[in-house]
């Protein structure tokens, strides 16, 4: 129980949940099951990423206690009978695992693309958890990058679809991308609400966030952020709109009147509560734009 605690086991079978449910509904479409080493390639691409995630959730809440005494969202990920030397023992186990499962993938695909996009994402979030994270917009930046690389594991970890050719991968390869992009930008802006959250911990802990040096430059640039993300998801789906169905339509209808009101109520936040709210509420803009992502032909 306290090693799921410190790997935040919610959100890493969160991302296993997105990244089976885009492996089968959107890659599957295209690229059917032949045999079973697709299924092994798979569950090794799957393992990598999760256990990646769980190793970057592990480091950062071990390098995060000494401050979290200052944070007002925090509880404290590390239980009290769980030491520091345990946390980064969990880490090297996972990281380790990781790595395991990526060679894995090369033995059965013998394509370097999983190995080299775990190896990037780990050096991304140790750097960020021990150095970056405390920096204005950076460390918030490189977590996007990572949610990012996750997505994009799923099809990169599919060596077939980079020797064909033809509308539907072209097609493929959009959704893809355009799922990266999306959920970086969400994932930034909830990066940001969550530092606007913890101000005045950040503060104590000699932290420069951009919420601290400017909270409403800040807020500015998130809704900027959001509302640009929603326009440009707006924009391809307009292009495609034959081809995008009845529900994921109303979908999106729902996805760009939620985001102008998580916008709105940004702009009126003011207190660690108000900021905690926004911050869930991004949460689920972003769930429900891969959501949609997943579920456009229905």
């Amino acid at each position: 129980m306290a090693t799921f605690k410190l790997i935040r086991i919610s959100n890493v079978l969160l991302i296993a949940c997105i990244a089976t449910l885009q492996d089968w509904i959107l890659i599957r479409s295209v690229l059917p099951m032949e045999n079973g080493l697709q299924i092994l390639s798979f569950a090794m691409v799957l393992l990598a990423i999760c256990l990646t995630a769980a190793a970057g959730y592990a480091i950062n809440n071990v390098v995060d206690a000494p401050f979290d005494i200052y944070k007002r969202r925090s509880k404290n990920p590390i239980p009290k009978t769980m030491t520091a030397s345990a946390g980064q023992s969990i880490y090297w186990l996972m990281a380790g695992c990781s790595v395991i499962a990526s060679l894995a993938h090369y033995l059965i695909t013998a394509s370097w693309n999983i190995v080299v996009l775990v190896f990037l994402t780990h050096g991304l979030l140790y750097l960020y958890s021990t150095r970056w994270q405390a920096k204005r917009a950076l460390g918030n930046v490189v977590v996007a990058i990572c949610t990012g690389l996750m997505i994009l594991a799923v099809p990169l970890g599919h060596p077939g679809l980079w020797n064909s050719t033809g509308q539907a991968y072209e097609w493929l390869w959009q959704t893809q991308l355009v799922l990266a992009c999306m959920a970086m930008a969400f994932t930034f802006c909830r990066e940001m609400v969550k530092d606007m959250e913890d101000i005045e911990g950040d503060g104590k802990a000699g932290h420069k966030t951009w919420a601290i040096q400017n909270l409403e430059q800040a807020k500015k640039v998130v809704n900027w952020c959001s509302i640009l993300a929603t326009i440009g998801l707006v924009m391809w789906s307009l292009q495609h709109i034959e081809m995008i169905g009845t529900k994921a339509r109303l979908l999106l209808g729902v996805f760009v009147v939620l985001s102008i009101l998580v916008a709105r109520r940004l702009s009126q936040s003011h207190t660690p509560v108000a900021f905690g709210l926004v911050s869930l509420w991004f949460k689920g803009l972003m769930v429900l734009g891969v959501t949609y992502m997943l579920i456009w032909n229905l």
